[in-house]
């Protein structure tokens, strides 16, 4: 009966390791057709686009709400020098805004522009269309089966 344990801790942790090493291809897939679309001089769906850490910033101001650059810096682990200079862009671009805090004069918040919120919404629609192509083997059994796998590790996270 050990044995029988030991052989099927082995088996789910090569499944574990295969499905490891499945996701980082798919993410270098991904991120090589995506630096790919931004290689595309006549593209004029990403001209402009903010990078994926840029986007990745949007989101969580967007989900989080208005966020002090020492926030920032300390949730993405980056120094504020750091933190400061990755903002400045953001904000030269027009996708956040920096305003005073009402209540410490010395803190500044950094708010989600409606620029920002439409460049959202347009990655949120590339990111959708990216999904669709990359899901399309699957068809919608095999689809609901994924979706509902995915919430029950969610939930065991959560």
């Amino acid at each position: 009966m050990n044995n029988f344990v030991n052989t099927n801790r082995m088996k789910r942790q090569e499944i574990i390791v295969d499905f490891m090493e499945n996701m980082s291809s798919m993410k270098r897939m991904l991120m090589s057709k995506k630096m790919n679309d931004h290689k595309k001089p006549k593209s004029s769906v990403l001209k402009g686009f903010p990078t994926h850490a840029e986007i990745r910033f949007l989101i969580l101001i967007s989900h989080d709400g208005s966020q002090s650059i020492k926030d920032f810096s300390e949730r993405f682990c980056m120094t504020p020098s750091a933190a400061t200079q990755f903002v400045d862009r953001l904000v030269k671009n027009k996708f956040l805004v920096r305003k005073d805090d009402t209540k410490d004069r010395r803190k500044i918040s950094i708010q989600l522009t409606e620029k920002g919120k439409k460049i959202l919404k347009k990655a949120k629609e590339f990111h959708l269309a990216s999904l669709t192509k990359m899901l399309k083997p699957l068809n919608d059994k095999e689809l609901m089966q994924l979706r509902n796998m995915m919430q029950k590790v969610i939930k065991n996270l959560e």
